[in-house]
């Protein structure tokens, strides 16, 4: 994890590598499934001083639906989650619109040299490849 997060966080990585760490690092310490972090907004995230709080509106085993909540607690090094959450949410103006999933695919703007978040959310699917094969890809969610 320490890698993903140097690699992936370091202070002049683009949105699209600081995505990948945010995704990886809050999935690791709060226990998340792929389909959790898809569907967070930013709504659903509170920064607290010492930890940050993230309601996941339904799950898996969540089978009546209530939701829950996750803490995850501040580590006060480069590699603490809520740090590369706090700073994700502030690169992606995620707060612009708090109804939007956070996750969401992002689009390279030649003109301005960087990465802009567009579209409702991310997806995640298995395909088959000609040596059958399969490969995961994560893309852009079809209407």
């Amino acid at each position: 994890m320490k890698k993903i997060v140097e690699k992936h966080a370091s202070p002049q990585v683009d949105l699209f590598s600081l995505r990948i760490a945010c995704i990886r690092s809050v999935g690791f310490a709060g226990f998340l499934r792929y389909s959790e972090l898809a569907n967070i907004t930013a709504n659903h995230i509170q920064f607290e001083q010492d930890h940050v709080r993230i309601l996941i509106p339904s799950s898996k085993t969540d089978i009546y639906r209530e939701g829950n909540c996750v803490y995850i607690k501040k580590i006060g090094s480069e590699h603490c989650p809520t740090k590369i959450l706090q700073r994700y949410v502030t690169t992606s103006n995620a707060y612009a619109n708090p109804n939007l999933h956070i996750f969401r695919p992002l689009r390279f703007f030649r003109k301005e040299g960087k990465y802009q978040p567009y579209g409702t959310k991310l997806s995640y699917e298995k395909r088959t490849l000609e040596n059958g094969r399969s490969k995961r890809y994560v893309h852009p969610k079809k209407h």
